[in-house]
């Protein structure tokens, strides 16, 4: 399972990061299970998401309850800024944290990946 926070797909405008939808689709090819936080900017992309769940709920809670409900491996994706506890408490709560590390993306050095390049990196990996 990939858990992608809205901070990891969004520009730093109101729009969608150009690699959003190359990311999805890498992710489904792969057989991932694609879970993405509810975000107004990102419509558009959610019918390439299996599950979208409410922005109210915390990224820690989202990953907690797929951990509890043994989806396998799961990979978080997140560009926490510097105040954002709970994004960095839901990044590291996964398996596999991807730490995007672009533009204004703290560098979390208890990521397992830090992705310099932001979003293209993840469609890399």
């Amino acid at each position: 399972t990939v858990v992608l926070h809205p901070s990891a797909l969004r520009t730093p405008g109101a729009g969608a990061d150009p690699w959003t939808e190359e990311v999805l689709d890498a992710a489904r090819r792969a057989g991932l299970r694609v879970v993405m936080v509810d975000d107004p900017a990102l419509a558009d992309f959610t019918s390439l998401a299996d599950q979208v769940v409410r922005d109210e709920r915390s990224l820690s809670d989202v990953v907690s309850g797929l951990r509890g409900e043994d989806h396998g491996v799961v990979v978080t994706v997140a560009r926490p800024g510097p105040d954002d506890e709970d994004v960095l408490a839901g990044l590291l709560a996964g398996d596999v944290a991807v730490a995007l590390t672009d533009r204004d993306g703290a560098v979390i050095w208890g990521a397992d990946v830090l992705a310099l390049h932001g979003l293209a990196d993840v469609w890399r990996l």
